[in-house]
């Protein structure tokens, strides 16, 4: 067998739910690809150094959940004009784009896989802008990556069903 791949989970801790998702899914994989994958969660912009633009990202979420009429509003505003949602959000990330492709083409990840839409269009910058090449899978709908991790989650179960305890655990 060769040797594991590297999948890199990108998320943003805003409220448990996009970090829970994340990590249900590298728990599946290992689960159901014991040997194949090495994996990695992390809040990136936190930890990859956009460490200011996330506070005020996740300030702004809380204060936006206290008002959820206006979160839904901000949804369809955001559906109904993704051209200006797209240009926003890279005017706003252009520069944590380039730093993280860096970063992260010297950890060299097989696959990366975010789940928020902040991520998904870093990944695309950093992808487009700096010429490197950078494997990324964004969920557009976070429905969309739970659905996979339950999946995921589902087939492990029927592949350790048939074995016997001892090898359950060690997987």
């Amino acid at each position: 067998m060769g040797q594991p791949r590297h999948v890199f989970f990108a998320t943003i801790a805003a409220g448990g739910g996009h970090v829970a998702t994340a990590t249900a899914l590298a728990e599946a994989l290992h689960a159901y690809y014991p040997d194949d994958f090495t994996t990695r969660v992390s809040d990136v912009m936190a930890e990859f150094g956009a460490a200011a633009l996330d506070r005020r990202h996740k300030a702004s979420w809380r204060a936006l959940l206290r008002r959820p009429q206006l979160v839904r509003i901000g949804q369809r505003l955001s559906d109904a004009a993704p051209s200006v949602t797209r240009l926003s959000q890279s005017l706003t990330l252009d520069a944590f784009a380039r730093s993280l492709a860096r970063q992260l083409n010297e950890l060299g990840p097989d696959l990366v896989v975010a789940n928020h839409g902040w991520l998904a269009t870093v990944f695309a910058a950093a992808r487009t802008r700096t010429g490197r090449h950078l494997r990324h899978r964004a969920f557009r709908r976070q429905r969309a990556l739970v659905g996979a991790a339950q999946r995921a989650r589902v087939r492990a179960k029927r592949r350790c069903a048939g074995r016997p305890r001892a090898a359950r655990s060690e997987a």
